[in-house]
């Protein structure tokens, strides 16, 4: 199985693909010929470095010139080079199996471009899609943890994609696990207790949605106050933050365990009420 660097040399002194290089591998057909052309110019691993770096040193001008939101075209064609080549079968795990690439995935969560934020948890969706291998990797390359602090993203597909990897990931033992730990936990109850509304009500959808996946999750979730917390939101004189919290009662009332800790809580009172 080919590993994420060619040679070990390419980790210290990665090599950079030209522009010409990345767009003829864009536009290639998605083949084993293809993969192996592309490599002569460059690695998955080296790939992986060039576009941390490409968003480092474009960002700051990008901003400045075209706008908070906007990327610049060398940045779009690294970054759909990249999603391209980790499409490929067994790239996307040699990547995160590489010790001096994970650090680089993992500061990809904190980076100013989105384009990039979007493919880490896209990615990281993908992986633990696989499974329990997925999910064991992801863990074990510390990206799992990641996940909560994504859900808080400004961009709402990067969040939405977190929520929907974690809500996966509980399919597995190891995911389970994870999910329980303390340390996640309390990341995501203090996801849920944020003062952006839409951090707030992504964690409480997430609850609702993990307890529907998985029951035993449910009852982690309710002995450890999630519920109590979506139950005690209701608190508020905010009318859009409270239709967005009907909404959430609605689908917890959708499923037999949601529905019982509902019949014994306040939250029906507090509805008429």
């Amino acid at each position: 199985m080919l590993s994420a660097f060619d040679h070990s040399s390419q980790a210290a002194a990665p090599r950079v693909a030209s522009l010409a290089a990345l767009t003829a591998f864009v536009d290639s057909p998605q083949t084993s010929q293809a993969l192996e052309e592309f490599r002569q110019h460059i690695s998955p691993g080296e790939l992986v470095l060039q576009t941390a770096q490409t968003a480092a040193q474009t960002a700051g001008r990008v901003k400045a010139e075209l706008g908070e939101n906007e990327e610049s075209e060398e940045l779009v064609i690294v970054v759909r080079a990249l999603r391209k080549c980790l499409a490929y079968d067994g790239v996307l795990e040699n990547v995160v199996r590489e010790p001096q690439l994970r650090r680089v995935l993992i500061d990809a969560a904190e980076s100013g471009s989105t384009l990039l934020r979007r493919l880490l948890v896209q990615q990281l969706g993908k992986l633990i899609g696989q499974g329990s291998a997925g999910v064991e990797l992801a863990i074990e390359a510390k990206l799992y943890e990641l996940l909560p602090g994504l859900l808080g993203d400004p961009d709402v597909g990067v969040a939405s994609d977190a929520a929907k990897a974690i809500v996966a990931s509980l399919e597995s033992r190891q995911g389970c696990q994870a999910f329980s730990s303390p340390e996640f936990f309390q990341s995501l109850m203090a996801a849920a207790a944020s003062p952006d509304e839409m951090v707030k009500v992504r964690t409480l959808a997430l609850f609702v949605e993990a307890g529907r996946k998985n029951e035993t999750v449910f009852n982690e979730l309710a002995d450890r106050g999630a519920f109590t917390v979506l139950v005690n939101s209701f608190a508020t004189d905010d009318l859009l933050l409270k239709i967005s919290l009907v909404a959430l009662i609605e689908q917890l009332a959708s499923y037999r365990a949601g529905a019982k800790f509902l019949a014994l809580s306040s939250i029906p009172r507090q509805l008429v009420g």
